[in-house]
């Protein structure tokens, strides 16, 4: 019963999402058309021809911006990436990685014996 809640609550946040993206998205684009795209026609029917050109290239590049944005914002509000990396089935978590103390392990897999020096010549006090 947990599961088919959880999916649920995932679709409604990728709806709502989505809803609020695209709000957004027009508020954004009433933005640009009262402040670029309404000038540029006043501007246009004055304009010579390297005038209406230039505008005309603004024009598009500000569509490109924009539905740009758009795009890839509605690909990061659906996850696109989760089709091509999906999750493992099982969702649990990783198990917790183990701190070993590595000094001990350092001490247990030494090798020496007490009468022996780095030089492995028997040590003064050895000798009595």
């Amino acid at each position: 019963m947990t599961h088919s809640k959880s999916i649920l609550w995932r679709r409604i946040g990728v709806l709502a999402g989505v809803v609020f993206y695209l709000e957004g998205f027009g508020y954004l684009l009433l933005v640009v058309l009262h402040r670029f795209l309404a000038p540029a026609v006043a501007a246009v029917k004055g304009a010579d021809a390297a005038g209406k050109r230039q505008i005309q290239a603004v024009s598009w590049l500000v569509l490109m911006i924009l539905l740009f944005y758009l795009g890839a914002g509605l690909t990061l509000i659906f996850r696109f990436g989760r089709y091509f990396f999906p999750r493992p089935e099982n969702d649990r978590p990783p198990s917790p990685t183990a701190h070993l103390d590595i000094w001990a392990e350092a001490g247990k897999r030494l090798k020496s014996s007490p009468t022996d020096d780095d030089t492995g010549n028997p040590t003064p006090d050895d000798s009595q």
